[in-house]
């Protein structure tokens, strides 16, 4: 009877015994802030924690006996709320100024809820381990869920990131300066690999990534320097464990003039074993996704469920190649969160929620980053992992959508979505492009949210205020947002003035999503026509009229054949590759729109049931918001082509060498794949016709996966590595001349000045990584 105790005895008593143990964890914490970090004081209090919370929860809040799966399960499901927990902290610490000792406190008091439910869940599973595995194997298969796929998705993507995953090597040294090379030497081709990196005068920590922890020695080569080199500390860092190389591991070498010009270090053996870690994690993961991995899905053929695979495989790869081959830094307008400006997301004004720049108001995107570079001390490789997280969630509804509404070439569909995990889209350079992408995201999730509407009492209020939250987060993301839920709601009513225009009484009562959906879908349109006069107003206040110029250009309005070339260069990039001829761009165009004019007589002619209804209405909205985003597009950007440009080949190419391409190429498959629902094709026909597709698409994304992603990537590798030397360079010019300005192109088109400033001053991780000092306590000065 005591097991089960109404639940608001059951928190309360939580509440007592959480007080005490946090009383308990809340003073370790104090004592550990004495003498370390208050990240890893917070860390080791709160482990400490977890055993007498166990015991305290299991015997006198719950009454549920011990059993070995719960004491597994316990640290695990306190996992989620200790990385929020620590991120919470780092927040309130650093981006809102409040002590670390009163931080925890908010801390805790905000975290109370979560707990409660994780540790209530964990006292109730009664599971054993062979009925935990079948329930694994179910819902791990549930494919047809958005939060099953991201989860297939995100787990994928870290053991991607495992693989590359190297060890940091610290060298702190003092010297006069130059340029120092490291070499490697593999351990059974015995061929060598070298790195070299520029080093400042003074006293520096000059970071190495080495590629093979299997090599037992690596070798330094400092003759380029002038002068001694005093080498004080040698430290690896693996998972977040460092490992002091001692003073008997390194061996120095003499040249000719008695300098020690090479340095060799021994590579303790714990960070060869932390080395293994990462093949043991992939291969362990390998093995339970071919066990947990769905041979079949329903109401689907065999290689449907492969297709899901082989999307899940091209944005692991991905994920992979964008954080270990390409850039860390900021680069381009990146630069601008780091400034003292309007734009500015490290200083202590927030300006930047009514700011607008390159013709649009991106506050959505700017929140998510404000957050990142608090928490994460400005490390903006903390927002350009975070664009990946958010194509991860947009690929999780396409999915998820297309499964649910297609059958018939739904294998096609998923191939043709894998197009749009590329290194041409927003991941190139620029890291805040990904803001671009926000509204296809919610947008796609309101088209799946919508599918959750059943019957007519479905759509409760809070419903239509989850609907008008998506929308007014895609609205405020880019000027482009809008412009999806106003195609949903211009698509609803074009399919009712086609069937009310042929007086189909019977069709229109037996029209369910229009019963069913019509208040979520007025609510859509509505927030997404609100959000769009913002969004005029906001940017036509601060650069005059759209209808005369962009930001870089003459706006060229349809009358203009450029315009149009430009429009079929955009659709002809879809296809994977940005060498395509004009003729194919051409048919994709009249594809898309005979496919569209095909939509139309298909709601004109055809007796319709719900649910072909609901399909019909999420591909004519895909369709039209490609077409008005294209046509925003072709606009604003066509203009920066040559004026005597008369060649469609000119401004085609202009056209596929810009990212905007990536709303089709994540609209497209979802618009096509539905509109074949309503093809006739023979069962044979159809089959082969699928299979010439997936062969032919799979060819061209295996080479984009394999050649044109890692070389764009290895260019914007480059690109901050000069950007790195470049700024080095000035910055031991500007020693004897105070007046050289930090001109680097690399990084940014004008000047840097203003951005390195602030980085210094505030003790940023781009300050770290460009002056190669540790982060130093705000109270202590910079030498630099």
């Amino acid at each position: 009877m005591q097991a089960n105790r109404p639940i608001f005895l059951q928190f309360n008593r939580f509440l007592v015994s959480g007080t005490v143990n946090t009383a308990l964890s809340y003073a370790v914490y104090l004592v550990l802030l004495r003498v370390t970090s208050y990240e890893l004081a917070y860390i080791i209090s709160y482990i400490l924690g977890l055993g007498f919370g166990y015991y305290l929860n299991s015997r006198w809040v719950f009454f549920k006996s011990s059993t070995k799966l719960k004491i597994a399960l316990y640290p695990i499901a306190y996992l989620p709320q200790l990385i929020i927990g620590t991120l919470l902290l780092r927040l309130i610490s650093e981006g809102l100024g409040v002590p670390p000792s009163l931080s925890a406190i908010f801390v805790i008091i905000l975290s109370v809820p979560i707990n409660f439910l994780a540790v209530r869940w964990v006292m109730h599973q009664n599971y054993t381990p062979q009925m935990l595995w079948h329930k694994l194997q179910a819902n791990a298969g549930k494919l047809t869920q958005p939060k099953i796929i991201f989860l297939w998705l995100i787990s994928s993507a870290t053991i991607a990131l495992f693989l590359g995953y190297h060890p940091k090597l610290e060298i702190t040294l003092r010297s006069a300066g130059g340029q120092m090379q490291l070499t490697q030497i593999q351990p059974f081709t015995h061929s060598t690999e070298s790195t070299t990196q520029q080093v400042l005068s003074g006293s520096r920590t000059v970071v190495f990534y080495p590629s093979n922890t299997l090599a037992r020695s690596l070798v330094l080569d400092t003759s380029s320097f002038t002068g001694s080199v005093e080498l004080q500390k040698v430290d690896f860092l693996s998972f977040g464990l460092r490992a002091h190389v001692k003073s008997a591991s390194i061996y120095r070498e003499t040249d000719q003039t008695g300098g020690q010009s090479i340095i060799r270090i021994k590579i303790p053996l714990i960070v060869t074993i932390f080395g293994m870690i990462s093949w043991l994690f992939a291969g362990l993961f390998l093995f339970v996704t071919l066990k947990l991995w769905p041979r079949r899905l329903d109401g689907h053929d065999r290689v449907t469920g492969w297709a899901v695979a082989w999307v899940v495989f091209c944005f692991s790869v991905f994920v992979y190649q964008v954080v270990w081959s390409s850039a860390w830094l900021p680069l381009l307008d990146d630069w601008r969160y780091y400034s003292d400006g309007g734009f500015s997301l490290i200083n202590e004004r927030f300006d930047w929620m009514l700011i607008s720049g390159n013709d649009t108001y991106f506050l959505t995107g700017q929140v998510f980053d404000w957050i990142l570079l608090k928490t994460f001390n400005g490390n903006f490789l903390s927002v350009r992992i975070f664009g990946l997280v958010a194509l991860a969630g947009f690929l999780s509804f396409a999915i998820a959508l297309l499964l649910h509404f297609s059958r018939n070439f739904t294998a096609v569909a998923l191939i043709f979505l894998s197009f749009c995990i590329s290194s041409s889209g927003y991941w190139g350079y620029t890291g805040i492009a990904y803001h671009q992408m926000l509204p296809v995201l919610f947008f796609t999730w309101s088209l799946w949210y919508l599918t959750r509407i059943s019957n007519p009492k479905s759509s409760t209020p809070a419903q239509l205020v989850v609907f008008s939250s998506l929308a007014l987060a895609a609205g405020l993301s880019y000027i482009s947002g809008p412009t999806l839920f106003i195609s949903l709601g211009i698509a609803s009513l074009v399919i009712k003035a086609l069937q009310w225009f042929q007086a189909r009484s019977e069709i229109v009562k037996n029209n369910q999503d229009g019963n069913h959906w019509g208040p979520a879908l007025l609510t859509l349109s509505l927030v997404g026509l609100t959000t769009m006069l913002i969004q005029l107003g906001i940017v036509i206040s601060r650069q005059g009229s759209l209808l005369e110029h962009s930001h870089a250009s003459t706006t060229v309005l349809p009358t203009e054949a450029r315009f149009w070339w430009f429009l079929a260069g955009l659709y002809g990039r879809v296809s994977g590759q940005p060498g395509t001829s004009v003729w194919l761009d051409l048919l994709i165009l009249i594809m898309f729109l005979a496919s569209l004019t095909f939509l139309a007589c298909i709601a004109l002619r055809r007796r319709l049931n719900a649910h072909q209804n609901q399909t019909l209405l999420i591909a004519l909205a895909c369709g039209l918001g490609g077409i008005l985003y294209a046509c925003m597009v072709s606009a604003g950007r066509s203009g920066l082509t040559a004026k005597d440009a008369t060649s469609w080949a000119q401004i085609a190419v202009y056209a596929k060498g810009r990212f905007h391409y990536w709303w089709l190429a994540a609209l497209l498959p979802i618009f096509f794949a539905l509109t074949l629902e309503f093809v006739k094709i023979n069962a044979a026909w159809q089959r082969w016709l699928a299979i010439s597709l997936i062969l032919i698409l799979v060819f061209f994304k295996f080479d984009q996966v394999t050649h044109d992603d890692p070389q764009k990537f290895k260019a914007a590798k480059q690109r901050e590595s000069a950007g790195v030397d470049c700024v080095r360079t000035r910055w031991m010019e500007a020693q004897h001349d105070k007046s050289k300005r930090y001109d680097c192109p690399q990084f940014y088109p004008s000047t840097l000045n203003g951005f390195i400033r602030p980085i210094i001053t505030r003790n940023l991780q781009p300050a770290t990584d460009l002056f190669q000092y540790r982060i130093k306590p705000s109270n202590e000065n910079q030498s630099n």
